[in-house]
């Protein structure tokens, strides 16, 4: 790692000799420090080696010498006298004293890639991560240095310049589409694409992955026939030295890529692995157009200065098709070493479109980018990403130089800043580390902690830096990343605007150069056109940290609101800005001023009436339509913008306007037509209407039969020119309405026409009259029921479907017409019919089936149902156990058919009842069974009635502590747990069926238990180990605790092993847990076989005490416990009360609380237990 630089007073001049392995430096006029800058011999078309550098002992340059494929970084300390080399912790150590203020900026790239970057193969490669403190691969060969150029000081754009940045990249990302394969269609099949590649490097690179030799041609079929089982055109223009290791030859031309255009579609696209150039005069020499709508895959171009680039260049490198893109590296050759001219933050704004459309391509595997090396400190402009599956961003090793002092002298404590913005806008942390002005030579990570700051107005959380006693370089601290652990890793899963999106990291670390002086820091106010998108101007302010500065906006704003424009927003403080040790930026905001306009004209129709012989016959017609429009006239530029014409009226022509009627004239044009389509632009329309003399012509009266279509009758009136006729049509009308017609219409005047110069024409419309008819009939079904004698067993049943139709009747001819049928019952059938149930009968259709489909044209339907006489039959009665499903008892009844029995089931159920079972249901008549003829089955249905029932006991721990004679030493301790279990006994069998033992106090082990101190005397147990897994099957506990005498010989006792607890077996059934004497019993169910024969209401029942039951505290220290169970025959529980002393928990001395519960599961009550505990 390089800690060097150039500064402002360095005149260095060197010379390069170009020789293997070997450099001869001539240095003069170094006023401050010594630089050894690395740099590139003149640029060939040869392969050159690219390695790091070690500094020569003689010159004052810290180097960190980065051994290929190894995490050991080895560091020359140039104060060392004997030029001793140290490694510490796999980290360089210390620049000296006189180490330059910059990184030094090189003509050539610096060193290899690594050779795990992204598609550096055929295949898709992804980029691993290093471990922390792993030092990046270099080759260790010296270069061959020669004259540097001086670094352009770069100023970072206001942030305006980066959104009209992005959104010019937008626009050019979405013109990509359009780009046409111009080249591709001149191609002829028979010509040699070679030549149109002027790198030579470049085209040896495409021969090999199209597996040519040198001077082969390459033709047309050859692209378009181009298949790899990666679907990858690879391009490599490097030579791979070792696993780790490989040359890049420099690219300076990319023209003849626009050739791979023609790749099958089958191929995913072109990857493009390359140096471009050596300098950043070759840099800007190239021409990114021949990737314009290029399918790219891995676009991995490195160079040492991408800060050269120009904005054309990085568009035109944005219109390759990156819909299939994977992974990009544009990064430095050596891209684990701070370059001075890399890629800035201005182009990486103009990029992010570009980044962003990568992310959120289509890609399904994971995507890398790269950008190291270079002097990214802000990747905010990737804020609108939603990635589409795990990707990151890497930006290891950014240079960034400070341009704010900080106030330092050697030995204080000073507090830094991230100068890293994450994609949300965030301040990005990762380990910052610095040599502390101690002589030992080693990094110090700086404590970081999260700091809430107000900036502009806004509130954000800033990670802090705290650098003890840094050493002093030049007038600069150096800090930050020197290894690829320092980096920082942020996991981004949620968009900016908190939506979900795939896993996306950004990897990120800069070493930071502070220079340091009074404090000062720097304040930018910009003025911003919003009309325009422009920045007008710019004023730097400087000052001390602490000071206020003197500058205020009014006067220039009212500079430009004399020029026209308006204020938008000001945020820059009234009072002036007040520096801190942050670079702070204030935006004024203004707007052309506009002043409304409005303007009208009017389009004018003109109509003239004139004789032949030009003489006025009728004053003119006029008629115009008006339009207005509004518009605005910029203040600023004087610029007038209109909006378009409106016409007032909602009309866009001239109506068709009657020309007059003049006696004994006639117009040759009766109408003048609509004129439509008039807009603002349209001339006035001037029409010229002349009137000529005309004799009289006939009038004509028409009688039409409208049902027909054919005329009845026409009636030719004449008469004499501007006289009226005294023909009338209403006696016609008459004779017609009597004949059955009816009028429509009469257009003829009822006053008389009046004879023109014109043929007129009447029309008298008539229709025939109608009269409404309608009908109706009736589709009948009758069934008879007979005895077999013929004679009526029960009354006919009728039942009838009703049909209407209607028509109509034409009273001019008589003609009628009739609708379809209709069922006015909604349906076109007859239901099937139960016949009637007759005691001693049976009938020989007991249902008469539907009949379907019964239309107006059916008949009437008849039916007979006969019946004939047949015995009674018998009456059973069953009796069914639902507990076991079997049948208890049947009786079978038999009577006379119509008569009624005179069995009951009241006094059956009722020995049942006393036999312990429940009644469910009975459906035998409650006034007895009519016996019929037909068998007839009743079914009295019990179940067994079952009773809870519960018992408890506990299992109890005790301690006795005594002296090694067997005396008692201190009082016994003793704890226990209660287990309780709930069953239900069936009172038809008497069996018992419990549930699982329940540990009510809620745990199942005693806890440990410390001895008490008794002076003068040792516990051969300090503490009585915890005792897990305690059932209800666990036997109680005993231990002794025997106390010896201090100083007396102790015997060795093992510690008493846990007793193991019995694994808990299955419910059992117990028949006689509790003596049949009669008395109620408790109803109580929680879970276990018994579950399954409770009602709903009993399984609620038994839910709720067994919460209670659990819910009770467990007992602890030296006590007794009582539990009841039972009830007595009235269903009252009895109670059991313990006696309830102010008691205190040992060691805690809480006051305890005597716990109880009471379930109540139907008529029965548990009963309360006390429990109260001693104090130890």
């Amino acid at each position: 790692m390089v800690l060097a630089g150039t500064t402002a007073q360095a005149d260095t001049t060197t010379t390069s000799t170009e020789t293997t392995g070997q450099t001869t430096t001539t240095t003069t006029n170094l006023t401050q420090t010594q630089v050894s800058l690395k740099s590139a011999a003149v640029p060939d078309t040869t392969s050159t080696k690219q390695t790091s550098t070690t500094a020569d002992p003689t010159t004052t340059e810290p180097v960190a010498t980065e051994q290929n494929g190894t995490a050991d970084t080895t560091v020359t300390e140039e104060n060392d006298a004997s030029g001793a080399t140290t490694t510490k912790d796999q980290t360089p150590t210390e620049p000296t004293n006189s180490a330059p203020e910059t990184p030094a900026e090189s003509n050539q790239a610096e060193s290899n890639p690594s050779a795990a970057s992204e598609d550096s193969t055929s295949t898709d490669a992804t980029e691993s991560t290093p471990e922390k403190n792993q030092a990046p691969a270099s080759d260790p060969s010296p270069t061959t240095e020669t004259t540097t150029e001086t670094p352009a000081t770069e100023t970072e754009d206001p942030v305006t310049d980066k959104v009209a940045a992005k959104a010019q990249s937008v626009q050019l990302l979405s013109a990509k589409a359009e780009v046409e394969k111009t080249s591709a269609a001149a191609i002829t099949d028979d010509e040699d694409l070679s030549d149109r590649f002027d790198d030579p490097a470049l085209l040896a690179a495409v021969r090999k992955t199209l597996k040519l030799n040198d001077g082969d041609a390459i033709y047309l079929d050859m692209i378009k026939n181009f298949n790899k089982i990666a679907n990858v055109f690879s391009i490599e223009a490097y030579t791979q030295l070792s696993p780790s290791d490989r040359a890049y030859d420099p690219i300076y031309s990319l023209n003849g890529l626009e050739v791979l255009q023609n790749l099958p579609d089958s191929v995913l696209g072109v990857s493009l692995d390359v140096q471009l150039g050596q300098t950043a005069a070759d840099l800007q020499a190239i021409d990114f157009s021949p990737l314009n709508g290029l399918r790219m895959r891995g676009i991995n171009l490195y160079s040492s200065h991408w800060g050269a680039a120009t904005d054309e260049q990085l568009q035109d490198l944005m219109q390759a098709d990156i819909s299939r893109t994977k992974n990009i590296e544009i990064s430095s050759p050596d891209k684990y070493t701070p370059t001075l001219n890399g890629l800035n933050n201005r182009q990486f704004a103009l990029l992010a479109p570009f980044v962003q459309a990568i992310l959120e391509n289509t890609v399904t595997d994971s995507q890398m980018l790269g950008f190291s090396g270079n002097n990214i400190t802000d990747y905010s402009p990737l804020k609108g990403l939603t990635a589409n599956n795990d990707s990151q961003v890497t930006g290891w090793f950014q240079y960034y130089q400070a341009t704010n002092k900080v106030a330092y002298q050697l030995g204080d404590t000073i507090e830094i800043t991230s100068p890293i913005t994450g994609i949300h806008g965030e301040s990005f942390k990762y380990d910052i580390r610095y040599y502390q002005n101690d002589n030992s030579g080693n990094l110090v990570t700086a404590a970081a902690r999260a700091v809430t700051e107000t900036v502009n107005g806004q509130t954000k959380t800033v990670w802090k830096y705290t650098l003890v006693n840094p050493k002093l370089y030049n007038g600069q601290l150096i800090y930050g990343q020197f290894s690829y652990g320092d980096a920082g890793r942020t996991t981004y899963r949620e968009n900016s605007t908190g939506q979900p999106m795939s896993s996306f990291d950004l990897l990120a670390g800069a070493l930071v150069y502070q220079p340091v002086g009074e404090a000062t820091s720097t304040a930018t106010v910009t003025y911003v056109d919003d009309t325009t998108g422009e920045t007008l101007t710019s004023e730097n302010l400087t000052g001390d940290v602490g000071a206020t500065s003197d500058y205020r906006t009014a006067t220039t704003i009212k500079g430009y609101t004399d020029l026209g424009y308006e204020l938008v927003t000001d945020d820059y403080p009234v009072d002036g800005v007040t520096f801190t040790d942050a670079a702070q930026a204030f935006t004024i905001h203004l707007k052309h001023g506009v002043t409304a306009l409005n303007n009208s004209k009017q389009v004018t129709q003109t109509i003239h009436y004139v004789y032949a012989d030009g003489t006025t016959a009728a004053p003119d017609y006029t008629a115009w339509l008006t339009f207005t429009r509004e518009g605005t006239r910029d203040q600023v530029t004087g610029e007038e913008t209109w909006g378009e014409w409106q016409n007032i009226e909602g009309q866009d022509g001239f109506a068709a306007q009657t020309s007059p009627t003049l006696t004994g004239y006639i117009a040759d044009q009766l109408e003048v037509p609509a004129v439509t389509g008039i807009t603002a632009a349209s001339d006035d329309v001037t029409t010229t209407v002349t009137y000529t003399a005309q004799d009289v012509q006939s009038v004509t009266v028409t009688y039409v039969d409208e049902t027909t279509g054919a005329t009845l009758k026409t009636e030719t009136l004449t008469g004499l020119y501007g006289t009226t006729s005294e023909y009338r049509t209403a006696a016609t009308i008459q004779a017609y309405l009597q004949q059955g017609y009816e009028l429509v219409n009469d257009d003829y005047p009822a006053t008389g026409v009046e004879f023109t110069d014109q043929a007129q024409a009447f029309t008298v419309r008539l229709k025939h009259g109608m009269t409404t008819l309608n009908n109706s009939k009736r589709v009948t079904q009758t069934i008879h029921y007979v005895y077999a004698d013929g004679t009526t067993a029960a009354p006919d049943y009728t039942a009838w479907l009703t049909f209407t139709r209607e028509g109509t009747r034409d009273q001019v001819t008589g003609t009628e017409t009739w609708d379809e049928w209709q069922n006015i019952d909604g349906q076109g059938s007859f239901a099937a019919k139960t016949s009637p149930v007759l005691t001693g009968y049976i009938a020989n259709q007991p249902e008469v089936a539907a009949i379907h489909d019964v239309t107006a044209t059916s008949g009437d339907f008849t039916t007979t149902v006969t019946y004939t006489a047949r015995d009674a039959q018998n009456v059973l009665v069953t009796y069914v156990d639902e507990t076991t499903g079997q049948t208890l008892h049947t009786e079978a009844l038999k009577g006379d058919a119509g008569t009624v029995s005179d069995y009951r089931t009241a006094a059956t159920i009722q020995a049942y009842l006393q036999q312990g079972y429940e009644l469910v249901s009975d459906d035998y008549p409650t006034t007895g069974a009519e016996f019929t003829t037909e068998v007839q089955t009743f079914t009295v249905r019990l179940k067994h009635r079952m009773t809870t029932i519960s018992n408890s006991k506990r299992v109890t721990q005790t301690i006795h502590y005594v002296y090694a004679d067997g005396t008692t030493a201190a009082p016994d301790y003793t704890a226990w747990l209660t287990f309780t279990r709930y069953g239900i006994r069936d009172e038809v069998t008497g069996v018992a069926t419990w549930s699982e033992w329940q540990n009510i106090d809620g745990q199942g082990s005693f806890a440990a238990k410390t001895s008490p101190t008794i002076a003068g005397y040792t516990p051969d147990q300090a503490t009585v180990a915890a005792i897990n897994g305690v059932t209800a099957t666990s036997a109680d506990v005993t231990t002794t605790v025997t106390y010896t005498k201090k100083g007396a010989v102790v015997p060795v006792t093992p510690p008493v092993k846990p007793v193991k607890p019995v694994k808990p077996g299955k419910p059992d059934v117990d028949t006689g847990a509790q003596p049949d004497d009669g008395t109620a019993k408790p109803e109580l169910v929680t879970g276990g076989n018994a579950a399954a024969g409770l009602t709903a209401a009993q399984k609620l029942r038994a839910q709720r005490l067994a919460a209670q039951a659990n819910g009770a505290a467990a007992n602890r220290g030296t006590g007794d416990a009582a539990a009841v169970t039972g009830t007595a025959a009235d269903g009252t529980a009895p109670t059991a009360r313990a006696t309830q002393a102010d008691t205190a928990l040992p060691q805690t001395n809480e006051q305890t609380t005597p716990w109880a519960w009471l379930g109540a599961l139907g008529l029965s009550l548990l009963g309360w237990v006390g429990l109260r505990r001693k104090k130890n």
